[in-house]
């Protein structure tokens, strides 16, 4: 899984959102797993530079991880499951 963070321009966009995480050390992950629930954006546009960043990094996910759809779902069902039992608990 891709490891992904936020830049200081992205994260003061963001008005309300929801975090949860925790450091796993499990057979399918040792790290950290989290969920990110962005409810609201404080302005609609991106700059140019944020949109190129987006397409170069849909273009290497299409080549990288997601030329495998069905295994890259499987994944990512496998991390949201724990990522539900984490909450549970």
């Amino acid at each position: 899984m891709k490891r992904s963070r936020l830049s200081y321009d992205e994260w003061k966009c963001i008005i309300s959102k929801d975090i949860f995480g925790k450091t796993v050390n499990l057979e399918l992950l040792n790290g950290y797993i989290g969920l990110i629930d962005i409810k609201a954006l404080s302005k609609k546009d991106i700059t140019q530079e944020q949109f190129n960043l987006a397409v170069e990094t849909s273009h290497r996910l299409q080549r990288g991880m997601l030329s495998n759809i069905s295994s890259f779902m499987e994944y990512t069902k496998m991390c949201y499951e724990m990522i539900k039992e984490l909450r549970e608990r």
